[in-house]
């Protein structure tokens, strides 16, 4: 504002000192005494509140020019055109994207997406909305936002292509495992990503083991004659007929079958009496069922005497573990 206006407003905010009113002549009398000076135009009643709150605030405990001072402060920051950042040269988004990356925010990950663009916007004091008259902010500008978002984007990608940073593009497979959707990208620094593939690594291994499990546990439950609704390596849901089946299997016996008798050397195929020899299983011994696999043709146990090894299961029969202690081959 010139020194005229300053003026026409300090005599017509001392004029509005002297009279009393109420409120709504207060305001009334702010918002002539702005436009008198021709700080005001009609559709702007902001200026008129924030002027009378400074005033008033400063005149409860200091003189008439501090009050004046104060309302025009109020006054001038609220009118004074602010610089336009909406446009930004991209050596200034390059260069607050790099720094971003390099402080370590977002764990390593980013996406060209409202959180990293708001860190950007906030960083470059970038404001997408035009000045209009008198300095009050007009309509936004999405034409310059969706400008912003291309930098942003094309600072990845630079600092992708100078290896600073690891791309999986849209529609890919992620470092971690996990399909990246068609319209984003995402980025990785060289130490997020080889994190990310380890994670992916050992969920894999997880779920393999937990599968196996599960097919053990199938396994044996289909060799009682329990058949689940689950394929072989999903968790067991048992009918309520297979768990009349089981129960009855338990208060018959007072457990599970865990004991077999190798009765039958001479069953199977040349294979498996082969390898049950080798092993030294002795017939009419009665050894500890760790596992039982069930297989299209055939099917095999596993033993603790014997390890991993499986061995055809028509070899043998369900032993009691009474029948084992003390037996002698």
């Amino acid at each position: 504002m010139t020194d005229i206006e300053l003026s026409t407003v300090y005599e017509a905010m001392k004029a509005h000192d002297a009279e009393p009113g109420g409120d709504g002549a207060d305001r009334r009398k702010m918002a002539e005494a702005l436009r008198a000076a021709g700080l005001m135009r009609s559709g702007q009643p902001a200026l008129t509140d924030v002027a009378l709150s400074a005033w008033r605030n400063a005149r409860m405990s200091g003189s008439l020019e501090q009050a004046m001072a104060a309302a025009l402060a109020a006054v001038t920051d609220l009118i004074t055109p602010k610089p336009t950042r909406a446009e930004v040269p991209f050596s200034q988004v390059h260069q607050a994207v790099a720094a971003y990356v390099a402080e370590g925010h977002g764990d390593g990950v980013y996406e060209n997406d409202h959180r990293l663009s708001t860190a950007m916007r906030e960083r470059l004091r970038v404001d997408f909305r035009s000045s209009g008259p008198a300095g009050a902010l007009g309509h936004y500008d999405s034409r310059a936002q969706d400008r912003f978002f291309r930098q942003v984007k094309t600072a990845l990608d630079k600092l992708a292509d100078a290896g600073v940073l690891r791309k999986a593009g849209a529609g890919s497979t992620g470092p971690d495992g996990r399909p990246v959707d068609r319209t984003s990208v995402r980025y990785y620094t060289p130490e997020a990503w080889d994190a990310a593939v380890a994670r992916a690594r050992d969920e894999q291994a997880g779920r393999a083991q937990l599968r196996a499990r599960w097919e053990a546990v199938n396994s044996r439950l289909a060799a009682l004659g329990i058949h689940t609704t689950r394929d072989d390596h999903e968790p067991a849901r048992i009918s309520l007929e297979s768990w009349g089946r089981l129960l009855s299997l338990v208060d018959g016996g007072g457990g599970l079958p865990t004991h077999v008798r190798f009765a039958h050397p001479d069953a199977g195929y040349q294979g498996s009496r082969d390898q049950a020899r080798r092993l030294g299983l002795v017939p009419g011994r009665v050894y500890v069922l760790t596992e039982y696999h069930v297989g299209r043709s055939d099917s095999a146990v596993e033993l603790l005497e014997t390890g991993t090894n499986r061995i055809n299961a028509v070899m043998f029969e369900p032993a009691s573990h009474g029948s084992w202690e003390g037996q002698e081959p």
